[in-house]
């Protein structure tokens, strides 16, 4: 999966493109306080992040973009279905 075929499966999904943003894909509008940030790392992979008091912190590293997608799109589709 790439992160355009992620954003899309996301927003099929029914989850608030407020919650994340993904590097290189179209943003809607502003991040709200705890939401996720996914996008290449400077290691040739990629890593999720956490945007909180105005500062992105790092959370997870994956070696590549179809890991990275993956595993984000059952972490907060999961996430959404529990609440």
């Amino acid at each position: 999966m790439n992160a355009n075929e992620l954003d899309a499966r996301l927003r099929a999904a029914g989850v608030d493109r407020a919650t994340y943003r993904i590097e290189g894909v179209a943003a809607d509008g502003g991040l709200i306080e705890g939401g996720w940030i996914l996008g290449p790392a400077g290691n040739g992979g990629w890593s999720l992040r956490t945007w909180e008091r105005g500062q992105e912190w790092p959370d997870e590293e994956f070696a590549n973009e179809d890991e990275a997608c993956r595993w984000f799109y059952n972490l907060i589709v999961n996430k959404k279905r529990s609440t």
